[in-house]
């Protein structure tokens, strides 16, 4: 039997076809199966802009838990691939948050300008696409050009006027995604396992009441799930369950990094809203409520969230009980203050932005030069 450090790594040409070859299919057929696990190394030219087709490759080789991607002569690629071998890789796991999460991008800036290299990337909601646009090994500077295309965009704005399932119809979420995606990739869509550095996200399992965790798959479906907040999105159908929002089980995901084999875990937090003092004893009326709105702020009477911050921020009630477990898995934690901005500030996008790379700039400057030393390496 093997031991519990056995492996088996496969390496192969991407560009030759993920079709078995004679060696693997005798002992891929066979008895010979040594129960270690399996992972494959996919070989690219050095000019290739994105993987393709790596399904193919996984369909036909069930028994690979884990597989890479590297480019021939890129010296980052070796880099990685060494350290995630080694067990010595830097995981990189970002909260969800709305408009709040563009705050994760200034904090990237700022761990590339330290030399911390960063090895596989996830993520639950907003942090979930952030995480995957980090996935595509673009310069910091193209994912915020295209990350700030998104945010522009606005995703909420196409309301339901019929809201049976969702207040927001998600057309512009999916339109949002798939504009996003493209950027990088050149399709609206592509699989999870096409991404350079290994990606996950998270989504709620509302049939099953249970965390989903994605590794595979169409990476616009599980970008529509993980951000799929309940009342606010539409649900995303899988078999026969409906996927919700990640952030109701787990929105900073940082024990699902800490399990994925890397050997340091750095997390990125959001503020949720801060509580208002309210001013008063009942909820008022629709009428006086509506009479309000049209108050100048000076002089409104009722300190009240509007519906969908209060739908927003009940998703992550049961997170925010898990996050205190959830620090201790971080080797490195940041937390930016972003409480002044709404889950759906969009137009904040820079500010936001600069308010991560302030924060992160500071909490690194802190840091020993022994620890920033060890996560430099």
């Amino acid at each position: 039997m093997p031991s519990n450090t056995d492996s088996v790594t496969q390496r192969a040409d991407a560009e030759q076809g993920p079709d078995l070859t004679a060696v693997e299919q005798q002992y891929l057929t066979n008895t010979f199966q040594t129960g270690a696990p399996q992972t494959l190394i996919l070989r690219h030219p050095a000019h290739t802009d994105h993987p393709r087709n790596t399904a193919r490759w996984l369909a036909l080789r069930p028994t690979i838990k884990n597989h890479y991607h590297i480019r021939t002569g890129l010296d980052r690629d070796m880099a990685r691939l060494a350290r995630i071998l080694s067990g010595t890789a830097v995981g990189f796991v970002l909260a969800g948050g709305g408009a709040k999460g563009f705050a994760h991008i200034g904090v990237l800036r700022a761990l590339q300008e330290q030399g911390i290299p960063i090895d596989v990337v996830g993520g639950t909601s907003v942090g979930g696409l952030v995480a995957a646009s980090f996935s595509f090994d673009e310069s910091v500077d193209t994912v915020t050009q295209h990350l700030r295309k998104a945010a522009h965009f606005n995703p909420t704005k196409d309301y339901n006027l019929l809201p049976f399932i969702s207040l927001i119809r998600g057309r512009r979420i999916r339109q949002m995604l798939q504009n996003c995606i493209s950027d990088f990739t050149g399709q609206p869509d592509t699989g999870i396992e096409d991404s350079w550095l290994t990606f996950f996200t998270v989504s709620s399992n509302y049939t099953q009441a249970r965390e989903e965790i994605h590794t595979r798959g169409s990476l616009l479906k599980y970008l529509l799930a993980t951000a799929a907040i309940p009342g606010v999105f539409p649900p995303v159908v899988e078999g026969d369950d409906l996927l919700v929002d990640g952030g109701t089980f787990n929105n900073f995901p940082a024990d699902v990094m800490s399990r994925s084999g890397v050997g340091k875990v750095i997390g990125v937090d959001l503020n949720i809203d801060k509580p208002r003092k309210l001013n008063l004893d009942q909820i008022p009326s629709p009428a006086a409520l509506l009479r309000d709105r049209f108050r100048p702020r000076g002089l409104k009477k009722y300190r009240l969230p509007s519906l969908i911050s209060i739908m927003l921020n009940s998703t992550l009630l049961y997170s925010s009980a898990r996050r205190n477990e959830n620090i201790r898995y971080t080797d490195l934690y940041f937390n930016p203050d972003v409480s002044r901005y709404g889950m759906m500030s969009w137009a904040s996008y820079d500010h936001i932005v600069a308010k991560g790379y302030e924060h992160a700039s500071t909490v690194l400057q802190q840091l020993s030069p022994d620890k920033l030393a060890a996560l430099q390496a």
